[in-house]
């Protein structure tokens, strides 16, 4: 669709001839490449009853429930994972399989609605049984007829593919001499008719198609040395399970145009207005025109999806259309970098900047050999040494999903090598742990490749979860919607006034507030460990509703917690008596016995899990992972959320999830931690009548920055305060803080932070022994000083002027007889 190209756009030329004329003619043309597309995102595209890009638009706002037929889909792999790595598959029983699955997963198993009931889970373990039964055939006999040999498959490999514009993560991978063969596994329902053997539907075969695309280009070989096939699990007839895809170059042509018209979408969104996103959707409804008649229930999904829109207002729209239009930016910087920017930046980054300046920018760890492999539990754990001197510093953190490939020379990237998508469980001066969900049986891939390399990766999730959270804020009740829109007024509390000391006069009004209630908490004003604990204590006390405690970080989680066991004591029977959602690694060691996964695996059965969610009161999470989680609402009502860290979450993030609340409270302070996004500020400003006033002016603001601004505006200070009383900083040092940016002065807490500055030492021509031995506070302005790294990640002269700073302070120590304890100096750099 070379009319939906735009000038400026980047073009892959794919196997071009020249003609007479000196002009390119390509048989394939790919649109902005860096823009990776998931291959099983393309392949939805594509289904007998409509084939359409419209399909990629409309499954970023809906969100899949937990059926059993997903739940189905997740096992049938553990199964092939579980045969393929086994050492005598054909020994390897259903019922020890299914079990493990149930003891690693069974959080899933307890809140699937549809196989609550024993009589629905028996059956659906009948399934399983058949489906472990196909899967354990076929590789017991079907792969030794094809020749795949299970020591040379590789389970789960990643790939990118620039070439194509195209991402993914096969199920299987088998090379054998330059031979490459996919196997792509699929548990639902056979092709119609199903008494076509060798059927596979139309989107799977697209699927393949993508694979098939991807492992050429990454492995740089001809199309007839790369097999493809779908893994059937549901036939019951030996044989007939896998079925190979042959390569159709028109279908090849297909999946890159309706890749194309994808992206076209995307920059249509970004770049136009709300009118643009508002007729995306209406190409949406028309889809249905095209459709075959006998699709019904796409029909009915359309309807249903057209129904929720044309019941908002005017502005309701503007909002979800707004906001559409930036998240989409949000992605697409995500995904492709900003030209703009010094250090690499994006997904794309990983093959657009140099490997050097990437190694600059501390964000590549290099030159690593394996020092151990360990697969003895659920996942595999790698050890790698760190043997570059150059690579000591790097900005990478305990619990960060990464990549992992072999990187020999400045020859190997990760648009020529498979790649690993992992998790950092360690790091030190000399070892890099890192964990994968998949095992491997096969090491040739790990002994072939003595030096590797490990990169940041990105997810989609993350923007695809906002997506979906502004439409399930239209889904919301009118008057939650007029709320959170700031249209209707907070409740005001129907209590006379106590005259409470501080900060029980806080705790009291936070209580008493109906709909929601923020507080403001400058540096140092006790957020988590009083407030945030207080509500939870009072909360607890008052009734026996649940509160789901967010933060936007595990850090603060950590704290969360800790102030949670601070609450409730360790000798009492309420003791930890919460729930952690989210993933060990990201978790302080002292609460993960509390992660819901490792309460789950305790769990005899479904219903003592069930029993235990009920009656555990307080669920305490990340909002990215309680957004991993929506089955947990299945299982259990919320009344109110303390939101911590409240300043830091963007509107889409948070706005489809207040609605589950009767009552939230907000704790958070834009001044210190605002919300950060990749867009500028004037491009992320809102510039809608309609929106602008009512209040609602930029993008890059919080929800919590806005309703405060809603609140302070129209003077309905029973749903909000500022917290005025700091125990961290001394007198003059908050003196700036509290000058410059609160409306009310921060008090001190403790005699000490009154205390006046005296020091004998004598004076001096030294700037920077003046300052330190005569005040609390001094400002040194670099901005004359040329930086000596091209870096932004680094400042040398900076870090002299750091340096010279403690000296003087220890030589003031000393002079004075102080005790000089480094530990006690902190140093934080943006």
């Amino acid at each position: 669709p070379v009319d939906h190209f735009w000038e400026g756009a980047q073009l892959n030329l794919i196997d071009f001839t020249v003609d007479k004329n000196g002009r390119l003619l390509p048989k394939l043309i790919v649109l902005e490449p860096d823009y990776l597309i998931d291959a099983s995102a393309i392949a939805e595209c594509f289904h007998d009853y409509c084939v359409t890009p419209m399909h990629y638009f409309r499954n970023k706002f809906e969100t899949p429930e937990n059926r059993s037929y997903l739940l189905l889909g997740n096992l049938a792999n553990f199964f092939l994972d579980e045969l393929i790595f086994a050492q005598q598959p054909d020994e390897v029983s259903f019922d020890e399989t299914f079990l493990k699955s149930f003891r690693q997963s069974p959080f899933e198993y307890t809140s699937c609605r549809d196989i609550a009931a024993d009589e629905d889970f028996r059956d659906f373990m009948r399934k399983a049984r058949t489906q472990f039964e196909n899967i354990k055939r076929v590789i017991t006999e079907d792969f030794p007829r094809r020749g795949i040999n299970l020591h040379q498959c590789t389970l789960e490999p990643s790939f990118f593919s620039e070439r194509y514009g195209f991402q993914g993560r096969l199920d299987l991978l088998h090379i054998n001499k330059k031979a490459y063969e996919i196997v792509e596994l699929k548990s639902g329902k056979l092709p119609y008719p199903a008494y076509d053997t060798g059927k596979i539907a139309l989107n799977h075969e697209v699927q393949t198609g993508v694979y098939r695309l991807m492992t050429e280009s990454v492995f740089d070989v001809p199309s007839r040395r790369v097999e493809a096939a779908i893994l059937y699990s549901s036939g019951s007839i030996p044989g007939t399970n896998l079925r190979f895809a042959a390569g159709f170059q028109q279908l090849e042509k297909e999946i890159i145009n309706v890749r194309n018209l994808i992206i076209a979408n995307e920059h249509a969104i970004i770049n136009g207005n709300n009118q643009t996103v508002a007729q995306l959707f209406q190409a949406l409804y028309d889809t249905t025109g095209t459709a075959q008649k006998s699709a019904t229930f796409y029909t009915q999904r359309i309807e249903q999806f057209k129904s929720v829109l044309q019941q908002c207002t005017p502005m309701e729209l503007s909002y979800f259309y707004r906001y559409i239009r930036f998240v989409s930016r949000e992605l697409y910087l995500q995904k492709t970098g900003d030209v703009e920017y010094e250090s690499p930046a994006g997904v794309a980054s990983l093959w657009n900047s140099d490997f050097t300046e990437r190694a600059e920018a501390l964000d590549v760890l290099y030159g690593l050999s394996i020092e151990s492999i360990d697969d003895s539990g659920n996942d595999m754990k790698i050890v790698f040494r760190r043997n570059h001197a150059g690579n000591d510093v790097v900005n990478f953190r305990e619990g960060e999903i990464c990549i992992v490939y072999p990187r020999q020379d400045e020859q190997d990237t990760v648009l020529n090598r498979q790649i690993l998508k992992g998790a950092l469980a360690a790091i030190s001066r000399e070892f890099v742990e890192v964990r994968f969900r998949n095992k491997q049986r096969n090491r040739t891939f790990f002994n072939e490749n003595p030096l590797w390399a490990i990169e940041h990766d990105a997810l989609d999730t993350s923007y695809n979860s906002m997506y979906k959270s502004l439409f399930d804020f239209l889904n919301a009740e009118k008057q939650q919607r007029d709320l959170l829109l700031g249209l209707r007024a907070p409740q005001a509390p129907a209590i006379p006034e106590n005259k409470l000391p501080y900060p029980e006069s806080i705790i009291r009004k936070a209580m008493a507030a109906e709909d929601y209630f923020l507080i403001i908490g400058p540096p140092g004003t006790g957020k988590t460990s009083i407030f945030a604990r207080r509500l939870i204590e009072e909360f607890y006390a008052k009734e026996n509703g649940n509160m789901l405690v967010l933060a936007y970080t595990n850090r603060a989680v950590d704290e969360l917690c800790e102030a949670i066991n601070a609450a409730f004591g360790c000798k009492d029977e309420n003791s930890c008596n919460y729930i952690r959602v989210g993933s060990e690694l990201s978790c302080a060691e002292a609460y993960r016995d509390r992660l819901l996964q490792n309460i789950s695996e305790k769990a005899s059965n479904r219903e003592s899990l069930r029993t235990t969610i009920r009656k555990t009161r307080i669920v305490v999470s990340t909002l990215a992972s309680i957004n991993g989680k929506p089955e947990l609402f299945s299982l259990k009502k919320f009344d109110v959320a303390i939101i911590d860290e409240a300043s830091q979450i963007l509107e889409p993030q948070i706005i489809g999830l207040l609605p589950r609340f009767d009552k939230f409270i907000m704790i958070g302070d834009h001044h210190q931690l605002p919300a950060i996004v990749l867009q500028k500020k004037q491009v992320a400003a809102i510039h809608e009548p309609e929106l602008t006033g009512a209040g609602i002016t930029s993008c890059a603001h919080s929800l919590f920055e806005r309703l405060l601004r809603n609140c302070v505006g129209n003077n309905w200070t029973h749903a909000y305060t500022q917290l005025t009383i700091q125990g961290r900083m001394h007198e003059q040092i908050a003196a700036f803080p509290s000058t410059h940016f609160y409306p009310q002065a921060l008090l001190s807490a403790k005699e000490w932070q009154a205390q006046p500055w005296r020091s004998s030492f004598p004076e001096t021509g030294n700037v920077f022994l003046q300052h330190v031995s005569k005040s609390r506070i001094a400002f040194f302005s670099t901005e004359q000083l040329p930086p000596q790294s091209t870096s932004s990640k680094t400042n040398t002269p900076e870090a002299e002027i750091v340096a010279e700073v403690i000296r003087s302070v220890a030589t003031v120590y000393a002079h004075d007889r102080r005790n000089f304890d480094p530990r006690n100096i902190g140093i934080i750099a943006p």
